[in-house]
Formats: C-alpha cells, sequence, structure tokens
C-alpha cells in the first residue's frame, strides 16, 4: 500500500461519559485470609451502640465496616504493590546470579521466600477475580486467572448501558437514563387501587386451631440462624455489598441484630424506611438498542 492510500484511512476514538454511579462497595471472600482483616471487623463492631430502630442499626453497622474496610484495603492494596514491586526486583536480580553461578544457601533460601511471597499475593487477586467471574462451577484453587478475566469483561459489556431511546431520540447522557428509568419503576410499581375489595370465601378449608398459634409465634433465635445458614455463601450481595460468608463467619456480631429485627417486625409489622432497599436489574435480549423504547414506554 503506497503512503497516498494509507493515509486515506483514519480512525476516529470518541471518549463517552457512562458513568452512572458510584463504584459500589463489594466484599471478597480473599479478604478473611489477609492479615488484620478480622482485626479491623472486630474493632469496627466491638462494643458498637445505636439510639435506632433494630433494621436502621444493623445498616449503620454495614455502613461503618465499609468505611472502615475501604480504608483497610487502600493500605493494604498499596503496601501489596509496593511489597510485589520490590519482591519481582529482588527475585529477578537473583535468578541473573543464578545464570553466572550457584546461589548460596542464603540467596537461594531469600529467592524461594520472594517466590513464595509472590505466588500468595497473586493467589489473593486470582480469588477476587473468580469471584467477580460467578463461574460458580470453576474448581476451587483454579488459577485460569485469564478465563476469569474474559469473563468479567464479557459481563460488564453484557450489563453495560450506553444509553436509552426515548421517544424516538437517543439518550445517552448518565442522568437523564437515570431519570428516565426511576420515572418508569416509579409508575410501575405505583398503588393502582386505593381500596381493595374484600375477599369473602365460604366453605373452605381451614387452618385447625391447635395450629394457628404456631403460626403466629415469634421468630426464634434457632430459626433465624438456620434460615440464615442455609443461605448460599457466595451468592451475589445486596446493596449493603456483604455476601451471606461475610454473615455467616461474624455472626457473633450479627446474631443479636436479627434477633432484634424480628422481634421488632412480629411486633409492628413495619421496616424502616430504606431499609429494605434491593436491586433492579434489567434483563436484556441482544435486540435491545431497537426494543428498549418498549421497556420504558415515557
Amino acid at each position: 500500500m503506497d503512503k497516498e492510500s494509507s493515509n486515506s484511512h483514519y480512525h476516529m476514538l470518541s471518549q463517552v461519559n457512562n458513568n452512572f454511579c458510584l463504584k459500589p462497595f463489594r466484599w471478597f471472600n480473599s479478604w478473611l485470609g489477609r492479615s488484620d482483616c478480622e482485626g479491623v471487623v472486630s474493632k469496627a463492631l466491638d462494643g458498637y451502640t445505636c439510639d435506632s430502630p433494630p433494621d436502621v442499626v444493623l445498616l449503620k453497622k454495614f455502613k461503618r465496616l465499609r468505611d472502615k474496610l475501604r480504608k483497610w484495603l487502600k493500605d493494604c492494596y498499596l503496601k501489596e504493590n509496593e511489597e510485589m514491586v520490590i519482591l519481582k526486583a529482588e527475585k529477578e536480580d537473583l535468578e541473573l546470579r543464578m545464570e553466572e553461578r550457584d546461589l548460596l544457601e542464603e540467596e537461594l533460601w531469600v529467592w524461594m521466600e520472594c517466590r513464595k511471597s509472590i505466588e500468595e499475593i497473586e493467589i489473593f487477586r486470582c480469588k477476587d477475580m473468580k469471584q467477580k467471574s460467578r463461574v460458580i462451577w470453576a474448581s476451587f484453587g483454579d488459577d485460569n486467572s485469564a478465563y476469569f478475566h474474559s469473563m468479567v469483561n464479557g459481563r460488564k459489556a453484557r450489563n453495560a448501558i450506553p444509553g436509552l431511546e426515548i421517544d424516538g431520540e437517543w439518550v445517552s447522557k448518565p442522568s437523564l437514563v437515570k431519570k428516565h428509568v426511576l420515572k418508569f419503576f416509579r409508575d410501575h410499581f405505583k398503588e393502582k387501587f386505593k381500596v381493595r375489595p374484600l375477599l369473602e370465601c365460604d366453605d373452605i378449608n381451614k387452618v385447625p386451631m391447635e395450629y394457628k398459634e404456631s403460626l403466629i409465634e415469634p421468630f426464634s433465635r434457632k430459626e433465624i440462624k438456620d434460615a440464615v445458614f442455609d443461605c448460599g455463601a457466595d451468592k451475589a450481595p445486596g446493596p449493603d455489598g456483604f455476601n451471606f460468608k461475610f454473615v455467616k463467619r461474624f455472626w457473633r456480631f450479627f446474631e443479636d441484630d436479627f434477633f432484634n429485627i424480628f422481634s421488632d417486625f412480629h411486633e409492628t409489622g413495619l421496616i424502616s424506611f430504606g431499609c429494605g432497599s434491593a436491586f433492579i436489574t434489567l434483563i436484556l435480549t441482544p435486540l435491545w438498542v431497537s426494543k428498549i423504547i418498549d421497556l420504558l414506554p415515557l
């Protein structure tokens, strides 16, 4: 190809702001293997008190934990990255010497310790990547990080929403997209009937009187604990960012909170505002670009 023809082809790159929200906190199980993790959690929760409804107390506990863990992780990752640079440099230096002569016993011990420390850091990172990829059938200890990276990138690409077609116009500005999505779901979950009809059913089977009381008994601590420990440990976390593996590991800090929440709900039937929040996920087909307007008839 001559110079003139090669210059006739141009590639245009564009940068689009698709930052729809702050990066949410996510608990990773590998943190339990890092030094001081349990100490950070214990220090944050030991003796913690709060004068609020039980469900709000639990939310505030999780918030306090997130703040403490974020700070600890920032320091931990910074120290880990600096340590990785030093370890790799020292290991490479020893391997260069190894090509020229046999290493002394002390040098060989240092080389083995460097390799061991580097592998430990890589294992932590691989575990985090495996959890991000959500490949539930992968065998424990599998360190195919390239595969997990591809799975994570694939999920990001599938879950990304660059914009919406609203009223025949393509909208990509995050604030406008969030506004229309919020309006759609707010209208979707709005109460349509202010007065509901009474339900009258004659001659239907009824629960025997001796069983009625058992159906409305307060929740016991054993029932609550059994329900929590029956949940999958590595299931996707909710808005608080903590999965059930974390809750099970530190159950001693949360047992009273869960019991108080259920007891209060049994007595009042109320949930504090904001304590029942959850994620809403849009499930879209490959033709979502052309069909998105059907999802948001605004």
